[in-house]
């Protein structure tokens, strides 16, 4: 049993990131999934992507405020460091001064012309445990160092740049972190309003590639920030880095792929053209957008400007639409549509009205 002189710490320090960015996340998150759900007819994928990402970003503001493992404190044998254990939960890990083999320092960076250590690697027979020089206050970072070297005999000194034989621009703006980061977030808002204002244009007739071209696009464009950045040093940055890019290309292809569908509707000055389609499957009703939904096989050529009529033989598109006037739809019952030509990326339904089965001739 520890005694209470072992139990009293004798230095501490707080370890803990800015909250703004963690607001940030929580109020984006939470906003884009009640934008999404109040529209009705959104993606249940994309719902959830939201939900959990609210969810997430609430247990990091909970963990941050009443966790107890956001403190580095020196004891007379060890020393207790946050280890993380999921993407936003941290634990707290004794490490023994007479277990620690090597101390290691990361590049430097340059902070308001500063040269600062970044990260603090203390390695063990097991594993190694980061000290990440953004979750700690001002200077706090020398201190600690100095007590590392006190405490384990081991030489630790802080290195200069040319040491590391690096050569920093200290006159350099704000780290690429925060401009990638900075772009992910617009993005995301992106995403959110073009799935918002798209939603009514959405039943485009025509094959699902060409959808893939936005994605294309976005990571292009991530491509050429991954190489804009070029050679990140770090483990962290490294994986800060690709993250981002991951992130930028999947929610850059969704925003590009719904602003070129609100476009094609927008945009649409074309002639209505007026067609009916026979319901081949059993209507069903779908809880998560509260309304009866039929499963279509409208053929291709109802898109060309002046077909009404379908031919037999051709092929067609498969689409999913959710009315809550579907409920007096049966099987064999006719649905009317209206089809315009839209302004670039192919025709689009604008409308469609049940035909009631006792009304077909």
């Amino acid at each position: 049993m520890e005694s209470s002189e072992e139990l009293s710490h004798e230095h501490e320090f707080p370890y803990k990131g800015p909250a703004f960015l963690l607001w940030f996340w929580f109020l984006w998150s939470i906003s884009g999934y009640f934008i999404l759900v109040s529209e009705g007819e959104s993606s249940y994928f994309y719902e959830i992507i939201y939900l959990l990402s609210a969810i997430m970003a609430a247990m990091g503001l909970n963990n941050r405020m009443y966790g107890v493992n956001h403190r580095i404190s020196f004891y007379k044998e060890y020393v207790i460091l946050p280890k993380l254990i999921h993407l936003w939960h941290w634990k707290e890990e004794k490490i023994f001064y007479k277990d620690i083999q090597d101390i290691r320092l990361a590049p430097l960076i340059s902070v308001e012309g500063k040269s600062e250590i970044e990260e603090i690697e203390l390695k063990t027979h097991e594993t190694t445990y980061p000290i990440f020089y953004r979750k700690l206050h001002e200077q706090a970072m020398q201190k600690i160092l100095k007590l590392l070297g006190e405490k384990t005999g081991l030489k630790c000194t802080l290195m200069t740049v040319e040491e590391v034989g690096m050569v920093q621009n200290t006159g350099r703006p704000a780290p690429w972190q925060w401009r990638v980061a900075g772009l992910a977030f617009f993005v995301s808002l992106w995403a959110v309003l073009s799935i918002s204002l798209a939603e009514q244009y959405h039943l485009i007739i025509g094959p699902s590639s060409i959808f893939i071209f936005p994605f294309v696009i976005a990571g292009a464009g991530a491509f050429i920030i991954h190489r804009k950045i070029g050679k990140v040093e770090g483990p962290s940055k490294q994986w800060q880095k690709y993250f981002l890019l991951i992130y930028i290309t999947f929610y850059g292809g969704i925003s590009l792929a719904f602003s070129l569908i609100y476009l094609n509707g927008a945009l649409d000055s074309s002639n209505l053209t007026v067609s009916t389609i026979t319901v081949e499957k059993e209507v069903f009703f779908d809880e998560h957008k509260k309304g009866y939904c039929v499963e279509l096989k409208v053929p291709s050529s109802l898109g060309k400007e002046g077909r009404a009529i379908a031919s037999s033989g051709e092929s067609s598109v498969d689409m999913i639409a959710c009315r809550p006037e579907f409920e007096k739809a049966e099987k064999g019952a006719q649905i009317k549509l209206s089809v315009r030509q839209g302004a670039f990326l192919g025709p689009w339904i604008s409308d469609m009205t049940v035909v009631p089965l006792k009304n077909v001739p």
